[in-house]
């Protein structure tokens, strides 16, 4: 059974496929408007005529999709963000073990935890340890 998460990742994959790779960039085209355009091979941007159906597709979607997307990362942030414990530790409150009084206690996870670190990467850098 695909949950709703993963059909809703499965099709933004897609589009993101489906479109010319980039990167892609806006050119203002003055009275003609503007122009979406990607990078050719001596790092100029060009544009190339109309844009592919695939393209227009994935345009469109990023209006709905990108906003979705910033609301899950900044969820997911908010759930598993540093917490300053002594003598001198930074752990994550979401992996760590937190007794009803309010100590973390047993497992502690240090910050950033293998799901802010897997953020990260996939963001295109390499964990800062905020």
């Amino acid at each position: 059974m695909t949950s709703k998460i993963t059909a809703y990742l499965a099709e933004q994959k897609r589009l993101a496929e489906a479109a010319t790779g980039g990167p892609w960039c806006v050119l203002d085209e003055g009275d003609r408007g503007v122009a979406v355009a990607t990078s050719g091979p001596d790092g100029n941007y060009v544009a190339e005529g109309p844009l592919t159906a695939t393209d227009a597709e994935f345009i469109a979607a990023a209006r709905e999709s990108v906003p979705r997307l910033v609301a899950a990362l900044e969820a997911v942030s908010e759930t598993h963000r540093p917490v300053e414990i002594e003598p001198s530790g930074t752990i994550c409150h979401e992996c760590s073990f937190q007794l009803p009084n309010g100590r973390y206690f047993g497992k502690v996870t240090e910050y950033p935890c293998p799901t802010v670190r897997a953020i990260e990467v996939a963001l295109g850098g390499e964990t800062d340890g905020e």
